[in-house]
């Protein structure tokens, strides 16, 4: 296989906005050097990368985030320099003694209720990243009421899915992807989890969900990916049910709320962790 190593000098506080845009470009690992990162990619062209790196660059200085204005270094590396690399990035993720994420390779001697192996594929979600983080708190803090059934939107590695079946095991959840390869991804992890009967993988968008409402709706997603589908969130949420918006941005929360209001929605939760914010929310 032949990987491309993208080396990208950044200012610190744009690393971890850029790492998650990286991966949503298809890199599939990062390592974090100081003053700069090296993101992984394969069977890419070079010249299609190049042009992917600029449009982060133009999302981050949307954000506000600074950018160096520089020469992007892509060079080819070896398989084995690749694993090595890659490996470093996935460290277990420990949510207090209810929750651990891992990859396989990753060994934890605390005692953790529940244990969710995540094979990174193209780090589709592995728990490293803040918005995960976020998510993974949220649903291990409501372990007790969690319901039965539930939608993760943008589902990824499937890992919010597959955590709320450890901690849920009689649940019945509908993970849903516009890509084939993250769900190929996802199937992989929740029969590694032994987790695959309770839960529905699906390749497409909302239109592709089974006509029904849910009591609980997970929407790892980006703010101008997650505004125009609020119509469609409402009407797939049960009464009295909520939802978790991650992916959102400090900086975007003003314009998030004037359109959940916009929506008939009010937050009732709101929790940070580095520039990020998560939302719960429900029908006003």
């Amino acid at each position: 296989m032949r990987w491309l190593a993208c080396t990208i000098r950044l200012s610190p506080e744009s690393i971890d906005l850029a790492s998650y845009y990286l991966f949503e470009l298809g890199a599939q690992g990062i390592q974090e050097l100081e003053g700069h990162i090296i993101a992984y990619f394969s069977d890419m062209d070079e010249k299609d990368l190049q042009t992917g790196i600029e449009a982060v660059f133009h999302d981050l200085r949307s954000a506000g985030m600074p950018v160096f204005e520089e020469s992007i270094l892509i060079e080819a590396v070896p398989q084995e320099d690749w694993h090595a690399g890659w490996r470093k990035y996935f460290k277990p993720i420990l949510i207090d003694d209810i929750l651990c994420v891992r990859p396989p390779w990753e060994k934890v001697k605390k005692r953790i209720e529940h244990h969710v192996i995540i094979e990174p594929k193209q780090a589709f979600g592995t728990g490293n990243h803040a918005t995960t983080r976020l998510m993974l708190e949220a649903i291990a803090g409501k372990h007790h009421v969690l319901p039965t059934s539930v939608l993760d939107l943008g589902t990824g590695s499937g890992i919010l899915a597959i955590a709320h079946c450890k901690l849920k095991p009689t649940s019945q959840i509908i993970g849903v992807d516009i890509d084939p390869i993250a769900i190929e991804n996802a199937v992989e992890n929740a029969e590694l989890n032994g987790v695959a009967e309770g839960i529905k993988w699906i390749t497409g968008t909302f239109d592709d969900v089974p006509d029904q409402s849910f009591p609980m709706i997970y929407a790892n997603l980006q703010r101008h990916i997650i505004i125009p589908l609020l119509p469609q969130f409402k009407a797939r949420l049960q009464p009295d049910g909520t939802i978790l918006f991650s992916g959102i941005l400090v900086t975007e929360e003003v314009s998030m709320r004037v359109a959940l209001d916009e929506n008939g929605f009010s937050v009732i939760r709101q929790k940070q962790l580095e520039e990020w914010i998560l939302l719960e929310v429900r029908h006003s």
